[in-house]
């Protein structure tokens, strides 16, 4: 797979700056970081909703008579069987079993909406149209043509209907449909909006907490986004960025492609398997690989929750070398620090380490500091018991 490739910014990007959006400098994150407080940003994800523009996140349709089929064979959630409006969460792999990425898809009519990490979308384009033999399939970029605003958190249902001005009989709830049904995760609705035309909704609970994200045409974006303002509903949440998204994932320990998992990484590794993995599918390019894990044990490393202790002279970073004694067992691949000032990370350790409770302790070139293994992927901190 190519090289990661720089993602286009939002085209909300000066729209954000004038409401007080901070941007890193340098381009190494395409998002927002903050709005001048994310504090107060991290306040409204837990507690009612935080609206995040995700539009540098790769978005491409498979297209054509054969796309089911295709994907399928592609990657390694189920395809085949799904029906129209629902979805999942899925990795694409090499034939050894290494990730390209994670993503999201949605089956629409006549197409599959895939969703994955920024600066992707050539890579993932080489690598699905590598398979395309005599199927008819085609692959295309839909980043350019919808926009991706996210409403996460306890109220985030509410605020996205209010937003998507949703008909009636489809209102966007986590309990309730026009059929009585409740929302799957990974649903996906759609209606002509007066304003904005076709527009798309789906339930994407992407931090652990009920989400929504909302696909909008993207010459409709600042309209969408003045909306959400506008709405009284909408009134308690916040416009967030990076900073409170990120503090959010890594409490929930929930692994980021780039960043926990890159091209080395096996999906069970990174504790994929519940989530992003069917093994009743059958055939599907690196299934052997993946299958044998299963069936001979598990691998090597595994990635787990972590409880750092550190200070402000010397706290612990991505990249830290993780010790048991002094035997080198793994690596730290995310750190954030909490409102109450714990440190908690994400990392990898050799699976007799995994056991929750290990105690082992992290190294940098610049400082050292103790380290406990806590808990598995998707297992939030704030959902432990602590004595």
């Amino acid at each position: 797979m190519t090289d990661k490739t720089p993602s286009p910014p939002s085209r909300l990007q000066a729209w954000h700056r004038d409401r007080g959006a901070v941007f890193d400098d340098a381009g190494s994150c395409p998002f927002p970081l903050h709005y001048g407080r994310p504090d107060v940003e991290t306040r409204a994800l837990r507690e009612h909703c935080a609206v995040f523009d995700l539009s540098p996140r790769g978005r491409m349709c498979v297209l054509g008579a054969d796309r089911t089929a295709f994907l399928h064979g592609q990657i390694t959630q189920q395809v085949k069987g799904q029906a129209v409006g629902t979805g999942g969460h899925g990795c694409l792999v090499n034939a050894k079993g290494k990730m390209h990425t994670d993503l999201f898809f949605h089956v629409l009519n006549n197409e599959i909406l895939l969703d994955f990490e920024p600066g992707l979308a050539a890579g993932v384009t080489e690598r699905l149209e590598r398979f395309v033999i005599a199927e008819d399939v085609q692959i295309a970029d839909a980043s350019q043509a919808f926009g991706l605003l996210s409403f996460q958190g306890p109220h985030a249902a509410e605020v996205a209907a209010a937003s998507a001005r949703s008909p009636k009989n489809s209102l966007v709830s986590p309990e309730v449909s026009v059929t009585g049904a409740a929302w799957r995760d990974f649903e996906i609705r759609w209606h002509e909006d007066p304003e904005f035309g076709i527009c798309y909704l789906s339930r994407t609970p992407r931090l652990a907490l009920p989400g929504y994200d909302w696909y909008v045409p993207v010459e409709h974006l600042a309209a969408a986004a003045l909306r959400i303002e506008s709405s009284e509903i909408s009134k308690p949440s916040r416009w967030s960025g990076h900073q409170a998204w990120e503090l959010a994932r890594i409490t929930a320990a929930i692994p980021r492609f780039g960043v926990d998992m890159d091209e080395s990484t096996l999906p069970p590794e990174a504790g994929l398997e519940s989530r992003a993995i069917s093994y009743n599918k059958g055939c599907y390019i690196g299934q052997e690989v993946i299958a044998r894990i299963r069936t001979y044990g598990e691998p090597a490393r595994l990635l787990r929750g972590l409880r750092l202790g550190g200070d402000s002279a010397s706290p612990p970073h991505r990249g830290a070398l993780l010790l048991s004694g002094e035997r080198e067992i793994g690596r730290i691949t995310s750190v954030v620090q909490t409102a109450d000032r714990e440190w908690l990370g994400l990392g990898y350790v050799r699976k007799e380490c995994k056991a929750r409770g290990t105690a082992l302790s992290w190294k940098l070139r610049d400082g050292t500091g103790s380290a406990v293994v806590a808990t598995e992927p998707f297992v939030p901190f704030l959902g432990e018991h602590r004595d």
